[in-house]
């Protein structure tokens, strides 16, 4: 059974390059984050994060404006209406090889409630494949995936590429 759905070319170029530009420019506002997931300890692992809303509030209200209309392309490509969005951020991983354990404690869920649908969108092309129930996907700049919220996934990090750059997003449908 496929856990989640890929979009390729999800975003019109001009777009994309705008998002891609801003995000990989070295004066973009990255910030510390001690762990990947919310659930459990890391003790090896982090990543940089910029969160743009997070519990249905806006909180980055300069980068907001240029994500927003993602929502509405993510909406349109699925022919959903979108109630409300939960959390929506940008990740930046860096070239890192992780042990077995850390490996593991990549793995969760975003909402328990059915109701929700996750997406990642990757900003660049990069090693460090999403692992979404039992199926794997690798990143390519432009293209999308999604899924329900309560699947089990994990995002892994790039062992050869220095960074792997993903948006992504938990929406109420």
């Amino acid at each position: 059974m496929i856990q989640y759905k890929k979009i390729q070319k999800f975003l019109p170029p001009s777009y994309e390059e705008e998002l891609f530009n801003t995000l990989s420019n070295a004066y973009f506002p990255w910030y510390w984050n001690e762990s990947v997931t919310y659930t459990e300890e890391q003790e090896n692992v982090f990543q940089f994060i910029h969160s743009f809303v997070m519990e249905n509030q806006i909180t980055s209200e300069k980068v907001f404006p240029l994500i927003a209309p993602m929502v509405h392309f993510f909406e349109k490509a699925i022919d959903t209406k979108i109630k409300s969005i939960n959390r929506l951020k940008a990740n930046l991983t860096t070239r890192c090889v992780l042990s077995e354990a850390d490996i593991k404690s990549l793995y969760h869920t975003d909402i328990e409630e059915s109701n929700y649908v996750s997406f990642i969108y990757y900003v660049n092309d990069s090693d460090g494949d999403t692992i979404v129930g039992n199926e794997s996907c690798s990143p390519e700049k432009n293209s999308l995936i999604w899924f329900k919220s309560n699947i089990l996934h994990a995002g892994m990090f790039p062992k050869i590429n220095k960074r792997r750059i993903i948006i992504s997003g938990v929406l109420e449908i």
